[in-house]
């Protein structure tokens, strides 16, 4: 008797998988471009639970990838070789390669659906846990779940893709620019929570949504998955520029309301010439060439010409428009299947990411990397849209409530904050008697490896410091939270602020006084190599009995760099040769008495606690058995009582000194 053949494994599987749901009532919102696009042909629909569900597992993974890298580098950075290190942090970016033995298993459409609700319960977990631990592990399963999520995506819902990353990235940015440049798993305010939970119900709803409505595609061949490896300049550059707000106000020189205002406008424009190139395939090779010449943008941004607002928003929208313009080849049709292609390609284009980001704080200048990623990303581009022209393509209907919703919350807040942000407002005068205070804050991770900027802040509240110099402040490091902690902490202690970069633009010393300050910085001519560079900042406060001259500073801690330490003294008493009296105080790496900083005695400094008799041992925190923070005061002055303060918020404890100008 014959029998009837039996299904393919490819048969079976799309029996398995639902069928989308018939759709009854008024047709749905179609975007007006789309219908002028293809007035005779069938539009391929972009559903609203598609982009939302892209959208939000990009903001969670690019929060995510902050807290992880920052995690592994703070927890186990001095524990093993930066090799070692490197290999470690490789681990959850190249994991996405093994999305697709994930998705031929148990199907795309289930996997897409399973890893967007794994992706949301790891996230929740990790925002509620105050773990170092805890969160360095979650926090890679959730860079993890991303990959394996958008290689989903990318074989499952396939079109609309790079309108969604563009949208996520957005949103992160909203986030940020909100929170003042904090991510969410970072703060434990209720609004954030409130937030968080919200992007990851989100997700659940819109991947169960998209993946019950998505009709089955063929998935990208072999050869076009090669334009996924423009994900790893594009999130580069989005970490590092675009989406930095610290980064780009050290290179303009403008203030947080004026970058916040320009990035808003500049993402925005980028998600609505992602959405024509979506709606009006035609115009697609155009739009990338023109975000190939709007690249030239990142020149002058990088430079500081005048007009920096300006190349910050067209800088940040050709990054988006040349993502969208190299994932094209996701917009057409498809011949062949080749899952594993597309996830091989996607994590070659995360790990390219991570492997910037590991040369930008390998050699702290960021100059020749930036060149690099923007070149890439405008070939990438370019490459993308020429595929497109080879192949056959159809315009889309695309579901606008989830674009107008984005962009108007992310230009709402960017305006807001352009229009109402202020720097605090310092007094003119300050009395003869200060309370001065110095504090190695490591990057906002305390004793406990935890990262919580509020302990910092809470520690100088305590004592109430007129003038107080912070080492180790970063100002969007992606290995140190993202945030930039110099503008969170003078914004949550109403202090003015002078700023001192030593290593790139984003790490260094800060000034802070309640009082109007001028100030000026210096990086150390001479360093270990492959060491942090270090510098100095300085700040003139006007009191009742005349000027008096601040200088903060970070001396190399390496040890035999006994002659380093001794020339950068040097270079500091350069500084404070410009007026006397003058404090100098930071963290030294060497106890007062040490040989390296006889130049400082010489000049007239003395140790404002020791000549008090009071024992300055700062590090470590818990049993602490060095003295290296250190106030140092010149003829002028009188030390009137000085006090080592107990904080856990960092592995260094603050010195605090009362003094009189004579």
């Amino acid at each position: 008797m014959l029998q009837a053949p039996r299904p393919s494994a490819r048969i079976r599987e799309m029996r398995a998988e639902p069928r989308p749901p018939r759709r009854s009532g008024s047709a749905p919102e179609r975007s007006p471009a789309a219908e002028e696009e293809s007035p005779g042909q069938p539009l391929s629909r972009i559903d609203a639970p598609r982009l939302v569900a892209i959208a939000c597992a990009t903001t969670i993974g690019l929060e995510e990838i902050r807290v992880f890298l920052s995690y592994l580098v703070w927890t186990e950075g001095e524990a093993v070789s930066r090799t070692t290190l490197g290999l470690l942090a490789a681990l959850p970016f190249a994991g996405a390669a093994l999305a697709g033995l994930f998705l031929t298993r148990i199907g795309p459409r289930r996997g897409l659906l399973l890893s967007a609700v794994w992706l949301a319960i790891g996230y929740l977990a990790e925002h509620s846990s105050d773990l170092p631990i805890a969160d360095l592990l979650l926090s890679g399963v959730c860079v993890l779940l991303w990959g394996w999520f958008l290689v989903g995506a990318l074989v499952t819902l396939r079109r609309g893709t790079a309108l969604g990353l563009v949208i996520g990235s957005s949103i992160d940015l909203a986030l940020r620019l909100a929170f003042f440049t904090v991510d969410l798993p970072w703060t434990s305010d209720p609004l954030a929570t409130a937030c968080a939970v919200t992007l990851a119900v989100l997700l659940i709803w819109a991947a169960r949504g998209a993946v019950f409505a998505t009709e089955s595609v063929g998935e990208p061949t072999a050869r076009r998955a090669v334009t996924l490896l423009a994900l790893g300049p594009w999130l580069a550059i989005g970490f590092l520029v675009t989406g930095n707000p610290g980064q780009l106000m050290a290179r303009t020189g403008s203030d947080f309301g004026t970058i916040a205002g320009a990035a808003a406008v500049g993402y925005a424009a980028g998600i609505s010439l992602v959405l024509g190139m979506t709606t009006r395939p035609l115009m697609a090779p155009g739009l990338t060439l023109l975000g190939a010449l709007g690249a030239l943008a990142f020149i002058p941004l990088w430079l500081g010409w005048l007009g920096g607002p300006v190349w910050v928003a067209v800088a940040a929208t050709s990054s988006a428009v040349l993502l969208g313009g190299a994932l094209r080849t996701f917009e057409g049709p498809a011949t062949r299947p080749s899952a594993s292609a597309t996830a091989i390609g996607l994590s070659f284009g995360l790990v390219g990411c991570l492997g910037a980001l590991y040369l930008t704080y390998a050699v702290y200048d960021s100059v020749p990397l930036v060149a690099g990623l923007v070149l890439a990303l405008v070939t990438m581009g370019i490459v993308g849209a020429a595929l497109t022209l080879m192949a056959s393509d159809t315009a889309a209907d695309v579901s606008l409530w989830p674009i107008r919703l984005s962009s108007s919350a992310l230009l709402i807040i960017g305006l807001v904050q352009a229009f109402t942000w202020a720097a605090p407002a310092g007094l003119d005068r300050a009395p003869s008697e200060l309370t001065v205070m110095t504090y190695n804050i490591r990057g906002g991770f305390g004793a406990d490896d935890r990262w919580d900027l509020e302990r910092i802040a809470h520690a100088i509240e305590l004592e109430n410091p007129d003038v107080v110099v912070l080492e180790e402040v970063t100002r969007g490091w992606v290995i140190a939270s993202g945030t930039d902690e110099a503008l969170w902490l003078t914004r949550r202690l109403g202090m003015q602020m002078v700023f001192g970069a030593a290593a790139g633009d984003l790490h260094g010393n800060v000034l802070l006084s309640r009082y109007r300050v001028d100030g000026e910085s210096l990086r150390y001519s001479a360093h270990v190599a492959a060491a942090l560079p270090r510098g100095a900042v300085s700040g003139i406060v006007q009191t009742e009995r005349g000027p008096l001259l601040f200088i903060g500073t970070h001396l190399e801690h390496t040890l035999g760099a006994e002659d380093v330490r001794r020339s950068e003294a040097s270079e500091l008493l350069e500084l404070a040769a410009k007026l006397r009296p003058a404090v100098i105080f930071g963290d030294f790496n060497a106890e007062a008495v040490a040989p390296e900083l006889q130049p400082l005695r010489e000049a007239g400094f003395a140790d404002g606690a020791g000549s008090l008799g009071v024992a300055g041992l700062t590090w470590p925190t818990q049993g602490p058995v060095r003295s290296i923070d250190h106030i140092f005061v010149s003829q002028g002055l009188r030390a009137l009582t000085a006090r080592i303060p107990i904080s856990l918020g960092s592995d260094h404890l603050p010195v605090v000194l009362r003094l009189e100008r004579l």
